[in-house]
């Protein structure tokens, strides 16, 4: 089982996540609307924009949404810069 571990519970864009989940940005939009396998991706609003949790990618994950990342060990050191987002195609 991955376990995703935060200090603090840092509020994450849904491009972020997609990032973390191995997708494309409208699918991570997809998971946090109508969800996969009968699961969403657990979001919260800041004013009209969508944000999530290392802790709901994580419970996302291990629900058996992606199977291709639970066989792996995700490792986040060095993915995101403080305050920056990552720009298109990295991972």
């Amino acid at each position: 089982m991955i376990q995703l571990t935060s200090t603090t519970e840092t509020l994450l864009t849904l491009s972020e996540a997609a990032v973390i989940l191995g997708c494309g940005r409208s699918t991570a939009y997809r998971y946090a609307k109508h969800g996969y396998g009968g699961h969403r991706l657990k979001v919260v609003m800041v004013g009209r924009k969508k944000r999530t949790t290392l802790a709901a990618i994580n419970e996302f994950i291990n629900a058996g949404v992606s199977s291709e990342a639970t066989d792996c060990d995700i490792d986040l050191h060095g993915v995101f810069d403080e305050g920056k987002s990552p720009k298109k195609g990295a991972a």
